[in-house]
């Protein structure tokens, strides 16, 4: 639904419950209504969104640390030689199409992006991107727990430019 927050002085006026239920209300109409809302929220309001109909799928957690990294020859990080594996390896891991998101998410300015391949086989992703203070990892998809971590290292080996690197996990 995306992401909005009061100004400190407008809070405790029952203002964002209101924004908050218009925008929920409007996006319902807009959809079948079998339709599937997914959100990002603050754990600590699980309570209000639940008022408001939504059941927690899940919870991730926010790390942040500075981080060595290493560089590993192995990686690709041509973004237009990457586009299609990434699209098609994304695909086999989420629920819902996104191949549009996908596309505009990683056409986004002072984006990196990593890829792994095993032989001809594309086994991973990785993307950093700038936020606030440093950089965020997200997504990161593997096959296996040692690509991540290779995809991981030469994310983070960026770190050395751009302060902190993030982790939703």
């Amino acid at each position: 639904m995306g992401l909005f927050i009061l100004r400190a002085d407008m809070r405790g006026r029952g203002l964002g419950r209101k924004f908050w239920r218009w925008r929920r209300d409007r996006l319902k109409a807009r959809l079948d209504a079998d339709a599937t809302i997914g959100m990002d929220g603050v754990y600590e309001m699980t309570p209000f969104y639940e008022r408001g109909g939504f059941v927690a799928a899940g919870r991730h957690l926010r790390m942040q640390g500075v981080t060595q990294g290493r560089a590993d020859s192995d990686v690709v990080s041509d973004k237009e030689r990457l586009i299609d594996d990434i699209l098609a390896f994304d695909a086999g891991r989420f629920p819902a199409p996104r191949e549009s998101f996908l596309r505009n998410w990683l056409d986004r300015p002072g984006l990196h992006v990593a890829g792994l391949y095993r032989g001809d086989k594309f086994v991973g992703y990785g993307v950093a991107r700038p936020c606030r203070d440093g950089l965020k990892i997200a997504p990161l998809f593997a096959t296996d727990v040692v690509t991540a971590d290779r995809l991981d290292r030469k994310s983070t080996r960026l770190n050395s430019s751009h302060g902190y690197i993030s982790y939703a996990v």
